[in-house]
C-alpha cells in the first residue's frame, strides 16, 4: 500500500488520468488483453486461465476499482482485473473456457 501511495503521489494529475483512460481489459481470438497505459500490456490465451476470484483488493494495478476479479493463469500468475460489468465479463470467459473456476 505505501508502494502504491508514493507511487500515485508522485505521478500528475494528467498521468494519472491518462492510466485511468488508458486502462482497459478485452476478449480478442479466445485472449484476454489487458492494458493500463504504460504499466500493463499483457496478453493471456484464455484457455490457460484457471481460476478467477472476486477479490475487493487496493494494492493492485490495473484495476481501478476496489473490487477486483483476480485471473489466475500461468502466463501471468495473479493478475487484478475490474471491468465494469464483472458477471458479463466472466460469462464471457466461460463460453470460451467453462473449466474455469470462479469464486
Amino acid at each position: 500500500l505505501a508502494f502504491i501511495t508514493r507511487f500515485l503521489e508522485k505521478l500528475k494529475f494528467k498521468q494519472v488520468l491518462y492510466l485511468y483512460r488508458t486502462t482497459g481489459y478485452s476478449i480478442n481470438n479466445k485472449k484476454l488483453k489487458i492494458t493500463c497505459g504504460f504499466l500493463t500490456n499483457e496478453e493471456v490465451d484464455i484457455s490457460s486461465i484457471s481460476a478467477i476470484k472476486k477479490v475487493i483488493d487496493i494494492k493492485s494495478i490495473p484495476a481501478f476499482s476496489l473490487r477486483r476479479l483476480l485471473i489466475e493463469a500461468p502466463e501471468v500468475e495473479e493478475l487484478a482485473i475490474s471491468p465494469q460489468n464483472e458477471n458479463q465479463f466472466i460469462e464471457e470467459i466461460l463460453a470460451i473456457n467453462p473449466k474455469i473456476k470462479v469464486n
